[in-house]
C-alpha cells in the first residue's frame, strides 16, 4: 500500500539514489514524487511504482509543507528521516 508522505528511493533514471516523498498517487502505476529540491512543490516528478524502492519511512509534516509550499521542510524531513548510509543503498 502507498501512502502520500512515505519517502523512497528512486531506483531508474536520472535520479537514481535519490531520496523522495510521495505527494500523490496518481493511478496504479504512476505517483508525483518531491524533494523540496531539484522536484520542488510546484514541479512534483511523476515516476512508475515499479522504479522505487519503499523505505518503511513517512513524513507526518507533508501536509503542512503543501499548505504553505515550504520546499525546506521537505528537504529537512528527508535530512531527518534518511541517514545517508541507507539512503545509498539500491537494489
Amino acid at each position: 500500500m502507498i501512502h502520500p508522505g512515505e519517502i523512497v528511493i528512486s531506483k531508474a533514471g536520472r535520479d537514481k539514489g535519490r531520496n523522495l516523498i510521495i505527494l500523490k498517487q496518481l493511478d496504479e502505476k504512476h505517483l508525483l514524487l518531491v524533494d523540496g529540491d531539484l522536484r520542488p512543490l510546484d514541479k512534483p516528478k511523476k515516476k512508475k511504482i515499479i522504479h522505487l524502492q519503499k523505505t518503511n519511512r513517512r513524513t507526518d509534516r507533508l501536509e503542512e509543507a503543501v499548505e504553505t509550499k515550504n520546499n525546506k521542510l521537505l528537504r529537512d524531513e528527508i535530512k531527518r528521516l534518511m541517514p545517508r548510509k541507507e539512503s545509498r543503498n539500491i537494489v
